[in-house]
């Protein structure tokens, strides 16, 4: 039975540009009619959102150059997220495993569209179950972790972790003269 959708979702905006550390002051719940998405777009609750750290930095003003518009007050904040697609229509020409339909309700998508309950994003793939928990996507740590479990063996990732790079385990062995191991520390 299809979940009935609600009529305003709620997202998190900057009331004020804060002086110091922003604290819960600064910021504001809004709700908002809930977003439509248009061809080419998916609908989506977002269940898992980053605090990323330039965040703080765009509450703050911003910095001239960079790729991110400062926030200003009454803005939504942003950042990456990752959705669970509660709408989404047929997308004729996307590839998606065996079908062309590209994603479908329940399916999950990585995105830059957080801080908010519903978002509508451009249709993209669907997140596979390469790592662990779908909020590891969101991790910065999901590069190194894809590096280590596909090129390296995880019992080296398991070693790394545990000292730097030349210096002796508990045991006086370096962990990249474990067995498996990819690189070498002088």
């Amino acid at each position: 039975m299809p979940r009935t959708l609600p009529r305003t979702a709620r997202e998190i905006r900057l009331a004020e540009v804060p002086s110091g550390l922003p604290g819960p002051e600064h910021l504001t719940v809004a709700e908002v009619p809930l977003p439509v998405p248009a061809a080419g777009e998916v609908l989506v609750r977002n269940r898992w959102f980053q605090v990323f750290p330039s965040l703080r930095t765009l509450i703050a003003g911003g910095v001239p150059g960079t790729p991110f518009p400062p926030l200003r007050p009454g803005d939504t904040l942003f950042g990456p997220a990752v959705g669970e697609v509660v709408t989404a229509p047929f997308v004729k020409g996307f590839v998606r495993g065996t079908d062309d339909g590209g994603p479908r309700p329940g399916d999950l998508v990585a995105h830059f569209q957080g801080w908010r309950e519903y978002a509508v994003v451009p249709v993209s793939a669907p997140l596979r179950d390469a790592l662990p928990d779908p909020a590891a996507h969101l991790a910065s740590g999901a590069t190194a972790y894809a590096a280590l479990t596909r090129i390296g063996s995880p019992a080296c990732a398991r070693a790394r972790r545990c000292s730097s790079p030349g210096a002796p385990e508990a045991s006086g062995r370096s962990p990249a003269r474990s067995p498996g191991c990819w690189a070498r520390h002088a």
